[in-house]
């Protein structure tokens, strides 16, 4: 596994990513975030608005499975937490800006972007719907960690003028 400090040292992720306390509640992998888009960082337009999402971000989560199979990958996420915000998120506008996101990602890393499921809905807790959402994920390794970092990293970027020109 590729450890924080050496995509910190790198430059790979930057110093100002934040790690989680631990394992990610109700979850058996360790994160650390960074990259915070808002949504009224994107700019006034009709694709993305504060009703649609609070804001997206990066993941990096390491993990193990149960056959001791270690894995890293980088997530990008959807924070819709209403306790946060105040709003509440209809299913059906998140559900269509999480599509053309994934979309986006899909375009931009054609061989590596991994599209996640719609789970609107809150599995692990009793709330009307998640505050976070995965929209899709690169699995990467030793190899390959700087390459597919830097290029998801890139597509994030690129969000705000792909989706405010």
């Amino acid at each position: 596994m590729v450890p924080l400090q050496k995509l910190y040292s790198e430059g790979v992720i930057p110093q100002s990513a934040q790690t989680g306390n631990g394992k990610v509640w109700k979850g058996n992998y360790y994160v650390c975030y960074f990259d915070w888009i808002l949504s009224t960082e994107i700019g006034d337009n009709v694709q993305f608005t504060e009703d649609t999402f609070n804001g997206l971000y990066l993941q990096i989560e390491t993990g193990a499975l149960e056959d001791g199979d270690d894995w890293e990958r980088i997530s990008v996420k959807m924070n819709i937490d209403s306790d946060a915000t105040g709003r509440k998120y209809d299913k059906e506008t998140v559900r269509r800006a999480r599509q053309r996101i994934q979309n986006h990602f899909a375009k931009k890393l054609p061989f590596h972007f991994q599209r996640t499921r719609f789970q609107f809905n809150s599995p692990k807790d009793d709330r009307e719907h998640a505050a976070w959402l995965t929209v899709g994920r690169v699995y990467y390794d030793a190899g390959t960690y700087k390459q597919l970092i830097t290029a998801v990293r890139q597509a994030f970027e690129e969000l705000k003028t792909d989706f405010c020109g």
